[in-house]
């Protein structure tokens, strides 16, 4: 049987893993009749529901997971006969409630892993009479209170990660004089305040050390420089002060470091966090020997010493104004402005960072336009965020040069002039987002002929352009968009006239708004249109004609379509629709032709019938 072990002496069942098969419903309570199951993997699948008591006669256990599946309830205190238990995970559940004090009689548990359920309370003190530990995993839960001092007497721990709780109070002064073998603290999101202690040094294993987004305060021990095997230190989000310890310099193994630094000859450092801190002292020049240095998260303005640094591809800047010396990251990949306070214009200087292909300017105060008579764009550039700002002049040309764009956001802003044809050009667009803006159409045509040319991009997937004055026609060649249009909007642009029944040909269209519009013909029959009928067409409210024919609409027939007081002819024949015809829709006085062959089991509501003298056909 596929997940079934059985002993080689006794051919009983020892070993029962189905991991990973998608299995739902209870846990059976018949696992307590085995006899001999040292291990049980039932992790990965909709197991739902609490742990039966059952489980607790077999107690030969030494390996249980029950990791991400959807068990709830508390975590029961029979866990602690199963006295002979190595492993134990209930990661990515809904276990409530505190931790059982008898998890402290598993002495031979090594690994313990309850991260994200929704634990409460504190940790049990008794935990630390587990001396054969060896990771202690209770991340994203909630728990709360003090670390209790017992935890840092178990001297086989080499993992303690409680990121993500509710924990407050201080470290023990003492923390690390039990724990010879600790390799990773992970305190992250917690209240957790005091200093960082000198002792923690004597962890002289240590590899990482997370203590971001607490309350910490005063100054950075210098002890931490004699942690030789030190690869990861996060102290971001703090209230730390004082000058950065020149000892840090000593941490040669250092790959990741989210305070500033005041030593720069750590070659190896790829990732550096200077953001949310009081830290005093100014960076040197000499920081353009971190020669390996990728990703940059800072506040403005930037030292002048990051400008010699070529190999940077990520900048995330966090506050601050915008300068224009950000154009020398020749390398750039990513540009991260976005929810900000910037203001004022683009420096033309970014339009030199020709690798860049993401621009994140979404969220600001910028205002303007952009640098005018560039011959030159961005021509790696794929993600373009421009959406909510102030930007108030045409849709800058450079954009026309991109052409790998595949995401062009607007959205939000003043821009005006016309849509230009240039987005037609695009042959990667999937995402072009133009709502609330004041663009126009061509003066020259009726029609909203951007749309033409935005057919040639073969891969536009989300096409938004609601709340602009638009003011023109939708062309036919509205059907010429690829299938691969699933969302298009454009609701209060002034679009006049009827809706083109070639939008018919767009069969992947999940959403369609044109609501607040002066349209006045909607002509959708002989599609292969399913589902309920939409409630944002009763949004049309100059609407003449609604042709639904022929499609596989079902279930009822929306009342609001009685408010289109404009409708002259609504022909909904020809789908699977079953509810009764609502009243309202015959006091529509101007209505003229009215198909309601719906199928057998319609019933016609004709009471009302009689009040409209105006029908000049009727078919039901």
């Amino acid at each position: 049987w596929i997940g079934v072990t059985c002993g080689v002496r006794h051919n009983r069942v020892i070993a029962l893993d189905i991991s990973n098969m998608n299995l739902s419903g209870a846990v059976p309570p018949q696992l307590g009749n085995l006899s001999f199951p040292v291990s049980l993997d039932f992790s990965f699948n909709l197991f739902s529901g609490v742990l039966p008591q059952q489980l607790s006669f077999l107690h030969r256990l030494k390996y249980i997971s029950f990791r991400v599946n959807k068990l709830s309830g508390e975590i029961p205190p029979w866990l602690g006969l199963l006295t002979k238990l190595e492993y134990f995970s209930l990661r990515n559940n809904s276990f409530t409630g505190s931790i059982p004090t008898s998890v402290s009689n598993l002495t031979n548990l090594r690994d313990l892993d309850f991260c994200f359920n929704s634990l409460q309370g504190s940790i049990p003190e008794d935990m630390g009479r587990l001396h054969n530990r060896q990771d202690l995993v209770i991340q994203e839960n909630r728990l709360s209170r003090h670390i209790p001092s017992s935890i840092f007497n178990m001297p086989t721990l080499e993992v303690i990660a409680f990121t993500g709780n509710e924990l407050s109070g201080s470290l023990p002064s003492d923390m690390c004089t039990h724990l010879p073998f600790l390799q990773g603290i992970y305190l992250a999101k917690n209240q957790l305040s005091g200093e960082i202690l000198s002792s923690l040094s004597q962890c002289s294993q240590l590899q990482t050390v997370s203590l971001t987004t607490n309350s910490f305060s005063g100054k950075i021990p210098r002890e931490i420089g004699n942690l030789e095997f030190l690869q990861i230190l996060y102290l971001g989000d703090n209230n730390l002060t004082g000058a950065i310890p020149l000892e840090i310099g000593n941490l040669q193994n250092l790959a990741g470091f989210s305070i500033p630094l005041s030593i720069f000859n750590i070659s190896s450092l790829q990732l550096l966090h200077l953001n949310r801190n009081e830290l005093s002292g100014n960076l040197p020049k000499d920081v353009a020997n971190l020669t390996e240095l990728k990703i940059l998260y800072i506040s403005l303005p930037i030292s002048s010493g990051f400008f010699n640094i070529s190999g940077i591809s990520l900048l995330l800047i966090l506050a601050g104004d915008l300068q224009r010396e950000i154009g020398k990251f020749y390398q750039l990949e990513e540009l991260g402005l976005e929810f900000n306070h910037l203001s004022g214009l683009i420096p033309p200087e970014f339009f030199n960072m020709s690798n860049l292909q993401i621009l994140a300017l979404t969220g600001n105060g910028l205002t303007g336009g952009f640098p005018r008579n560039l011959d030159y764009g961005l021509p790696a550039l794929e993600h373009l965020g421009l959406g909510s700002n102030y930007f108030n002049e045409a849709i800058p040309g450079f954009i026309a040069n991109c052409s790998k764009l595949r995401i062009i956001a607007l959205n939000f802003n003043k821009f005006t002039g016309s849509v230009p044809y240039f987005f037609g050009n695009l042959r990667l667009l999937v995402r072009l987002h133009l709502f609330e803006n004041n663009l126009m159409s061509e003066s020259s045509s009726v029609e909203l002929s951007f749309i033409t040319s935005l057919t040639n991009c073969r891969s536009l997937e989300n096409l938004q352009i609601s709340d602009n004055p638009l003011d023109g026609t939708i062309p036919t060649s509205i059907g010429n968009f690829s299938t691969s249009l699933q969302i298009l909007l454009g609701d209060n642009c002034k679009i006049k006239g009827i809706i083109p029944a070639k939008i018919g040909n767009l069969s992947n269209l999940v959403v369609l708004s044109l609501g607040g519009n002066e349209l006045f013909g909607l002509y959708l029959e002989k599609n292969n249109m399913r589902g309920s009928i939409p409630k944002d067409l009763c949004d049309l409210q100059s609407l003449f004609t609604l042709s639904l024919s022929q499609n596989k609409f079902y279930g009822s027939i929306l009342k609001c379509l009685g408010n289109i007081t404009s409708l002259r002819k609504l022909f909904l024949d020809s789908n699977m629709l079953s509810s009764s015809i609502p009243s309202n829709v015959w006091r529509l006085m101007d209505l003229l032709n009215l198909d309601l062959s719906l199928g057998q089991n319609t019933t016609l509501a004709t009471k009302n019938c009689d009040e409209n003298k105006s029908f000049a056909t009727i078919f039901s």
